[in-house]
């Protein structure tokens, strides 16, 4: 499992096949994403790239935005997807989280939170310490991009 540190630079609505749309502001997200079956480094590329097929959620999110961070959380079961979506939507620093963005498969409200306009440093701190508190949980950053 890992977590997505996105930004979105301007307000966006985004539309996905027959469900309603979202409309989201501009800020840094947070996205829980649950299985990385070919490896975390494969799926963040394919996340990361140009020219991805829209398939999840994600990936229609990042037509708008891009990743700034990851952080890996080693996946031990569903109910700890939803417990690491729980962990992160109830920080101080977290605003509010998107309903039914990304949540089909889990029986949490969402897998995205918004988190405003603040230091996606700060974001991924949390995150890690957070995620630290769950039993048998080492979270680790995997990747960061560089400040331009």
């Amino acid at each position: 499992m890992y977590c997505l540190v996105v930004g979105i630079p301007s307000p966006v609505r985004i539309s996905i096949d027959s469900l309603d749309p979202h409309d989201l502001r501009a800020g840094v997200y947070v996205y829980v994403v649950g299985s990385a079956h070919s490896g975390i480094e494969a799926m963040v590329a394919a996340h990361r790239s140009k020219n991805r097929r829209l398939w999840c959620h994600i990936d229609y999110l990042l037509e708008h935005g891009e990743v700034l961070s990851t952080v890996a959380v080693p996946f031990g079961s569903k109910e700890q997807e939803c417990e690491t979506f729980r962990l992160i939507s109830s920080c101080e620093l977290a605003d509010k989280s998107v309903a039914g963005f990304g949540s089909f498969d889990c029986s949490g409200p969402s897998r995205l939170v918004y988190f405003g306009e603040v230091d996606p440093e700060r974001v991924v701190d949390m995150i890690v310490e957070r995620v630290s508190l769950m039993a048998d949980v080492y979270p680790a950053r995997v990747t960061r991009s560089d400040p331009d």
